[in-house]
C-alpha cells in the first residue's frame, strides 16, 4: 500500500486543473497544512478559469446573434409604417386573447374561485419545479423592486449550486463593444437602472444579461444633424433634424434638440413597434444563453410578459410550462419619482402612436369574466402583498401543437415611497457639435 500517497498526490495536483467541478477531494490533506492551502489555491484558480472560459463561450454565442441580426437603419416614415403593422399585430393578438378567454370561461363549471393571500409569498416553495421564471413589474416602484430581491434570494437559497441567470430590462448596455452578458468584473459600459438589484445579483453569483440598450448615433446628413436611436435590432431616425449651421451658432437650440432626442428613447420603447422589436431582440439573446444555465429569471415590465400573447416573451421563446409573476401597484401616483421626474417621464409618451382598441378589448374581457371568476380573501394588512395563483391551459399559437399549462402568480403590492428615486434611464448625448462618425458607427 506504499503507492497510495503518491497516487493521492498525483490526483490532487493534476485533477483540479482539468476536471474538478466542486465537492470534497478524496485523500485530501488537512486544510491547515501547507499542502492543504496549496490545494485550496489550485482549486480556486481552476474554478475561476472554468468560469472565465464559460463566460467567454456564452459571450461568443451572443456575438454570433448580434452579427446575424446586425442593426438596420429606419427613417421616421419607415418607423411609422412598421409601427402601424405592429399595432395591427397587437390588435389581432388582443382579439385572439379574447377568444382564448371565452374558451376558458366556457370550459368552467360554475364560478372559479381564486384564493387570495395577504402575506409575503414563500418563493422557495413557489419557484420549485420551474426552470424559467418571468417577472413582470410596474416600473419605478419600490415595492416591485423589493419583491424582486425576495425572488432572487429565494432562487439562490433554493438552488445553491445551480447556474442562475438574471436577464433584465433594467441593466442597460451603453457600449456596443461590450457583450450583453456582463462580466462581473466589468464596471464600465453598463447602466443599472435599479442598482440594488444588480448588486444583489452579483453578490449571489447570479449572472446578468443586459436585455436593453441605450445607444444612439448622431451624424451630419445633407447639412443637418440627424439622430438615430437603437430599438431592438433597429436604429430609428428621430423625426426632427437640426441644421448644422444653426446648431453651431446656437448651443441652447442644440441642447434642446438633444433633450428631445432623449425623450425619443421613451417614445420608441413604449410604441407597439418598440415593445415587439425589443421583445424579439431579448428573445434572441435569451435563447442563445439558455443552454448554459439551470435557472433563468427574466425581469422586465409586465407589458413584455403579459401584454398580448403573440408578442409576449414566453411565446416568442416557445416556452411551455413556465411561471409568470406579475407585480402590480394599483394606486395612482405610486411611482418612486419626484413630480418633475414623473412629468419628464410621461411627457414624451403623449407622442406615441398607439392602438385605441386595447382598452376596449380588455374591458370586454373583464365583463365576460364577471360571475365566472371570483377572488376570495381580504387585503387587511396594507403593508403586505395581496396575491393569488392561477394554473390554466396554455393554448398553442401553432396549429395542432399540444395544449400545455401556464402558471400565473399575480401580486398587488403596497405602495412604498423610495427614500431616493431610482436613476432615470440615460439617453445618448453629446455636449457640442463636432465631426461625427459615418453612418453605421455608434456614437455614445
Amino acid at each position: 500500500m506504499r503507492y497510495l500517497p503518491l497516487f493521492a498526490l498525483l490526483t490532487l495536483f493534476s485533477f483540479p486543473t482539468a476536471a474538478y467541478s466542486g465537492g470534497e477531494f478524496p485523500f485530501a490533506p488537512p486544510a491547515d497544512s501547507a499542502l492543504g492551502r496549496q490545494l485550496h489555491t489550485r482549486i480556486q484558480q481552476a474554478q475561476a478559469q472554468q468560469k472565465t472560459d464559460r463566460l467567454t463561450t456564452i459571450q461568443q454565442k451572443l456575438a454570433q446573434v448580434e452579427k446575424e441580426f446586425a442593426p438596420k437603419y429606419l427613417s421616421w416614415n419607415e418607423f411609422l409604417k412598421m409601427n402601424k403593422a405592429a399595432q395591427e399585430r397587437a390588435e389581432l393578438s388582443y382579439r385572439l386573447d379574447l377568444e382564448e378567454t371565452k374558451r376558458l370561461l366556457q370550459q368552467m363549471d360554475g364560478t372559479q374561485n381564486i384564493s387570495m393571500h395577504n402575506s409575503f409569498p414563500d418563493y422557495k416553495q413557489l419557484l420549485k419545479g420551474f426552470r424559467n421564471v418571468y417577472v413582470g413589474e410596474t416600473h419605478y416602484t419600490k415595492a416591485a423592486q423589493a419583491e424582486m430581491t425576495r425572488i432572487l434570494k429565494a432562487a439562490r437559497e433554493l438552488y445553491p449550486d445551480k447556474r442562475i441567470l438574471l436577464a433584465s430590462e433594467f441593466l442597460l448596455r451603453l457600449d456596443e463593444t461590450k457583450s450583453p452578458l456582463k462580466n462581473p468584473a466589468d464596471t464600465a459600459g453598463y447602466f443599472p437602472i435599479y442598482p440594488e438589484i444588480s448588486q444583489l445579483a452579483q453578490q449571489l453569483h447570479i449572472d446578468q444579461l443586459a436585455l436593453d440598450d441605450s445607444m444612439g448615433v448622431i451624424y451630419e446628413e445633407k447639412g443637418s444633424y440627424s439622430f438615430y436611436e437603437k430599438c431592438g435590432r433597429y436604429m430609428v431616425n428621430f423625426r426632427d433634424k437640426i441644421p448644422v449651421k444653426e446648431a453651431q451658432k446656437n448651443s441652447a437650440l442644440f441642447q434642446q434638440w438633444q433633450k428631445n432626442t432623449g425623450n425619443f428613447n421613451y417614445e420608441l420603447g413604449f410604441s407597439s413597434f418598440g415593445v415587439l422589436e425589443r421583445n424579439r431582440q431579448w428573445a434572441r439573446y435569451i435563447q442563445a444563453v439558455k443552454p448554459f444555465y439551470d435557472i433563468v429569471l427574466v425581469y422586465a415590465g409586465w407589458g413584455h410578459i403579459s401584454g398580448t400573447k403573440s408578442n409576449d416573451l414566453q411565446t416568442l421563446l416557445g416556452e411551455e410550462d413556465v411561471l409568470s409573476v406579475i407585480l402590480l401597484v394599483p394606486e395612482e401616483g405610486s411611482l418612486d419619482l419626484s413630480p418633475q421626474q414623473e412629468k419628464e417621464l410621461m411627457e414624451p409618451l403623449k407622442n406615441i402612436p398607439s392602438s385605441q382598441q386595447e382598452k376596449q378589448i380588455q374591458e370586454e374581457a373583464a365583463k365576460m369574466a364577471e360571475g365566472k371568476v371570483a377572488l376570495t380573501g381580504e387585503w387587511e394588512d396594507p403593508t403586505k402583498p395581496f396575491w393569488g395563483m392561477e394554473v390554466s391551459p396554455n393554448f398553442p399559437t401553432v396549429p395542432n401543437a399540444p395544449v400545455t399549462k401556464k402558471t400565473d402568480l399575480f401580486l398587488l403590492l403596497p405602495t412604498q415611497k423610495a427614500e431616493k428615486a431610482p436613476a432615470a434611464k440615460p439617453a445618448p448625448s453629446i455636449t457640442q457639435p463636432e465631426p461625427l462618425p459615418r453612418k453605421g458607427n455608434l456614437f455614445f
